[in-house]
């Protein structure tokens, strides 16, 4: 696990852009969550708004951080 919290704190010390073209999928949306809070990376989701929106909704998922894209 070392390995993993290794790249973990890398990827947090110098963000970079994401752009994840199934964002109306729930694991992406899940996915984009785990990477925000652990501040990894700047993240756009590509999908149809609506759903995106409420798809995060229903998980409990804040889309405030992300760029969403249709």
């Amino acid at each position: 696990m070392k390995i993993l919290e290794t790249l973990r704190l890398r990827a947090a010390a110098k963000p970079q852009h994401i752009v994840l073209p199934e964002g109306e999928d729930e694991r992406t949306i899940l996915a984009a969550h785990m990477v925000d809070r652990l501040k990894m990376a700047r993240l756009t989701l590509i999908g149809n708004v609506e759903k995106i929106t409420e798809k995060a909704r229903s998980l409990g998922v804040d889309l405030g951080p992300f760029t969403v894209v249709d």
